[in-house]
């Protein structure tokens, strides 16, 4: 889980610019992970926010392909 987490967050180039969180959940029948993301950077300026959504799906899929995951159902 660790490494797919960090894999995400390298993806989307935040892996070494911004303090972070990753909480592991067992609460489901599934593994799964949440990431906390503070959107302020260490040299103090925030991180764009712009095509989030689109450049975390792109980051999600990817990361589907290289561990071999079953995709998440689209809602």
């Amino acid at each position: 889980i660790r490494q797919i987490a960090f894999r995400y967050l390298k993806l989307l180039k935040w892996d070494k610019t911004a303090y972070y969180r990753i909480y592991e959940h067992k609460d489901k029948d599934h593994q799964h992970f949440h990431i906390i993301l503070l959107r302020t950077q260490f040299d103090g300026k925030n991180i764009d926010e712009k095509f989030f959504k689109k450049r975390s799906m792109t980051a999600c899929k990817e990361i589907e392909r290289l561990f071999e995951l079953i995709p998440a159902p689209k809602h």
